[in-house]
Order: C-alpha cells, then structure tokens, then sequence
C-alpha cells in the first residue's frame, strides 16, 4: 500500500509540474494575443520534406509554406508547417495551399519573427497538448489510491 502512495505522489508531482508548465505557455499565448498585429500574407511556394514523424514512427511527408508578408514597409518572408501525411512521395495537393492563396497572419509587432497563422491552431498547440498530459498523470496518480477490493 505504502508504495502505491509514493508512485501516486510521483505522478501528482509530475502533474504539477507539466500543469506549470502548460500554464506558462497559455500565459505566453494570451501575451503574444494581446500584442499582436494581424497582416495578410500570401503563399509564394509549397514545399514537402520527405521524413519520419516522430521518433520509431513510419515515414511521413510534411508540408511547409513559405509566406511573403508586409510589416511596417519591410517585406518579410516565413515558413510555417501546415500539415504532416503518411507516406513519403505525397501529393502537393495534400498541403492545402497552392501558390497565391492568402494566409491571414498574426504577429508581435516587437518581434517580426514570431508570426502564427490566425484562426489556426499552431499558438495553442503545446499548452493543450501539455494541459492534456497533466491531466493523463494526474488521473493516474489518482487510479494508484483507489482501492480496488
């Protein structure tokens, strides 16, 4: 019983911990949402970059864009991940974007680097991911002090 109680304590300190950290990235979210500016951009290639997605997992093809965009008179380009699809070889068509499609762009005006596409879910993709991991080990520190029988 006793060592059931210690691997509980394990995972609620793991929980805090990711908890934290899934915090301070909504934090650094709402921060960069409160400053930014929004900007059209304009898709001027496409491009595939046959590899695996994930440590062990099987080939995969990910799609990039490359987008020229204006802030404050300077013209700036950015690459951004749009998809990944199975399989090495896979059509462009698979990307969702074509040469001359609009990406409408939120940016920190402070820091023309940081750029996300609006209305996506690339600004809140690692704080949900990390809010949902806390959640997984705090529910497993929780299952270890349930008795069963």
């Amino acid at each position: 019983m006793a060592l059931a109680n210690v691997e509980s304590e394990q995972y609620y300190l793991m929980a805090g911990a990711t908890l934290l950290v899934s915090i301070f990235l909504f934090l650094r979210a709402a921060m960069f949402l409160s400053g930014s500016a929004h900007a059209e951009g304009e898709v001027i290639d496409v491009q595939a970059v046959e590899t695996t997605c994930g440590k062990g997992s099987p080939p995969c093809t990910k799609f990039f864009i490359v987008v020229g965009w204006a802030a404050d008179g300077q013209e700036l380009e950015t690459t951004i991940e749009v998809d990944q699809v199975d399989g090495h070889r896979q059509p462009m068509s698979s990307a969702g974007y074509t040469i001359g499609d609009a990406v409408p762009l939120l940016y920190d005006p402070d820091d023309v680097t940081a750029v996300y596409r609006e209305g996506k879910r690339d600004l809140w993709h690692w704080p949900v991911i990390t809010l949902f991991i806390a959640g997984v080990l705090a529910a497993i520190g929780m299952a270890g002090r349930v008795k069963l029988w």
